[in-house]
């Protein structure tokens, strides 16, 4: 298998259709299609134990970090932590 040759217009970067002569065609409708599918499938995970999420803390955790939750805290308190910082040096 020979890779395609780089053009030096473009500075090293591949070029548009060196994902379709490397994988093919076929390969690349495949990878959209299971993508989809994997969607469509966590959409009705989602909409079909939506109602236990309540009932579990772990799985309450777990749909929290997804959400982003922890990084949205942790945010908030280096926010805090750095507001509190400005107060100490305005008051010396």
């Amino acid at each position: 298998m020979t890779l395609p040759r780089r053009s030096p217009s473009n500075s090293g970067s591949p070029s548009r259709d060196t994902a379709y002569a490397l994988l093919g065609a076929s390969y690349l409708v495949w990878n959209v299609v299971v993508g989809v599918a994997v969607i469509a499938l966590a959409i009705w995970v989602s909409q079909r134990y939506a109602t236990r999420m309540a009932s579990s803390p772990i799985l309450q955790g777990f749909m929290n970090t997804l959400a982003g939750y922890n990084l949205n805290a942790a945010t908030q308190s280096l926010r805090n932590l750095k507001d509190f910082e400005r107060e100490e040096r305005d008051d010396i």
